[in-house]
C-alpha cells in the first residue's frame, strides 16, 4: 500500500502546489523561498526560507522553517 501527502489551502481547501523561488538583492543577499501556493486563489504558505549573505570575509546563513500546514495522507 502506498501513501500520498497533500497540503490543502486553508482558505478554499484545494490541493496546493509546492514552489521553490530564488531571489538575489542588490546588496548581495541571496534568498531561497520554498512555499505552497494555491492554484485557485493564489494563497501562499511559506515552508522554508534560506538567506545567504557574503559580507567581506564573513558568511551569514539564516534558515527558517515552519508553517501552518493542513496535511492529508491518502492510502492509494
Amino acid at each position: 500500500m502506498s501513501s500520498r501527502v497533500r497540503v490543502l489551502c486553508p482558505r478554499c481547501k484545494v490541493d496546493m502546489d509546492y514552489i521553490s523561488e530564488t531571489v538575489k538583492s542588490n546588496s548581495g543577499i541571496k534568498q531561497l523561498f520554498r512555499y505552497y501556493r494555491c492554484p485557485a486563489c493564489s494563497y501562499r504558505l511559506l515552508d522554508e526560507k534560506l538567506s545567504v549573505n557574503v559580507n567581506g570575509e564573513s558568511l551569514i546563513i539564516v534558515f527558517s522553517m515552519g508553517s501552518k500546514r493542513l496535511l492529508v495522507i491518502e492510502n492509494l
